[in-house]
């Protein structure tokens, strides 16, 4: 009888351990963790259970938009980490948007084409949308990082991050693009119907911004790296002006680049009209300045109401507008610049009609401005 009570009494504890183990939340795996890898290129974690947390970089229904059918992908970061959530929802069950915290549970996989036996993309699949909890919202989507012109600058460490780099397209395909410098990665657009490689030529100069995707034809899988923009304003090209420039102490806004310095130093620019451009077929205006060395500029659009759509600028002042050093080393006698996509601090689209920059720097106590007008067109349907 003593026995069967002892039996009895073990029995219930190992249904209560049991149950307790049931019961309990699965434990968070940060997205750094889960983007380590072996000699292949696959993550420890693969075909494991976890929950990460990061801010949405990728907003569902930009990639993948049906195909497969019913089912999304998105981009979460954390730090310098990054990773594919794949779910099997449509996109429009997901509600998850731009700078969203989320976290979520799903299976770690390594996706491979069974048919190309392409891929070796490290995702997160979650079975539905319950399985994305939105945690807060309006969060700053993490800055992305700056990368040098040189073979090799991608590696499995910042696959799907968020990067940025500058040089001149060398080779343009339709879908994908190549940069002088750069043997590994291309820039791709992937399954992102939202952007157009149309509005950009081979020479020109471009700057962009997207995740880091990977396609991968064989074993070990630590190449065939791409970059994907999210949308067009991760997108600008442009062209370096053939002189340098010199002695400068004011402040200046031109819409077109310098073309000429005269003996003095001062740069020599046709009158300016007004700009009009089209940001609702993605294209951006680039907005060329000048302003005293180390003095602390901002750069900020207004409305004809005098309300702040965009700070494009607050930082201060190095002649680079904030480029990276390998943007410095391409361009040494650069005017500082810095592109209008025609989009608000929420990244939305303003109505077309006339807009106001205005640049200001302050220097030693002393503040210098210049405004210029600018037009946002819209085409006719």
């Amino acid at each position: 009888m003593t026995r069967r009570r002892q039996f009895g009494a073990v029995l219930a504890l190992t249904i209560a351990v049991g149950l307790m183990a049931a019961a309990a939340p699965v434990m968070a795996t940060t997205i750094c963790e889960v983007q380590e890898y072996d000699a292949n290129g696959i993550s420890p974690l693969n075909g494991e259970t976890v929950t990460v947390g990061g801010i949405v970089t990728l907003p569902p229904g930009y990639i993948v938009p049906g195909d497969p059918p019913g089912h999304t992908s998105m981009y979460i970061q954390s730090g310098t980490c990054g990773i594919n959530v794949f779910c099997f929802d449509e996109p429009a069950l997901v509600s998850a948007d731009l700078g969203d915290s989320v976290r979520v549970t799903g299976t770690i996989e390594e996706y491979i084409s069974s048919s190309s036996g392409a891929g070796a993309i490290t995702e997160i699949a979650c079975e539905s949308a319950g399985d994305i909890e939105v945690i807060s919202t309006g969060n700053a989507v993490p800055s992305p990082l700056e990368l040098a012109l040189s073979a090799n600058v991608i590696t499995e460490d910042i696959e799907g991050a968020l990067v940025r780099v500058v040089g001149v397209i060398t080779v343009h395909q339709g879908f994908r693009m190549e940069l002088d410098g750069l043997d590994d990665p291309i820039i791709y657009q992937g399954y992102n119907d939202s952007v157009n490689f149309d509005y950009y030529d081979v020479g020109d100069t471009l700057d962009v911004t997207g995740f880091v995707l990977q396609y991968d034809t064989s074993a070990p899988y630590l190449t065939g790296y791409e970059i994907v923009p999210r949308f067009q304003s991760d997108m600008a090209s442009f062209s370096a002006p053939a002189d340098p420039y010199v002695g400068y102490s004011d402040v200046e806004i031109s819409f077109r680049e310098i073309t000429a310095v005269d003996t003095t130093g001062m740069a020599v620019v046709a009158d300016e009209v007004p700009p009009v451009f089209y940001p609702d077929v993605g294209e951006v205006l680039p907005i060329y300045y000048r302003a005293p060395e180390e003095s602390r500029t901002t750069l900020v659009v207004y409305d004809l109401q005098g309300r702040v759509m965009r700070t494009l600028i607050d930082a201060t002042y190095d002649g680079y507008s904030d480029a990276p050093l390998h943007y410095q080393q391409l361009f040494p006698y650069r005017l500082g610049v810095r592109g209008w996509d025609g989009r608000d601090d929420l990244l939305r689209l303003v109505p077309a009609g006339t807009y106001i920059c205005r640049l200001e720097a302050t220097l030693d106590g002393e503040v210098s401005e210049v405004t210029a007008p600018m037009v946002v067109g819209a085409r006719l349907e």
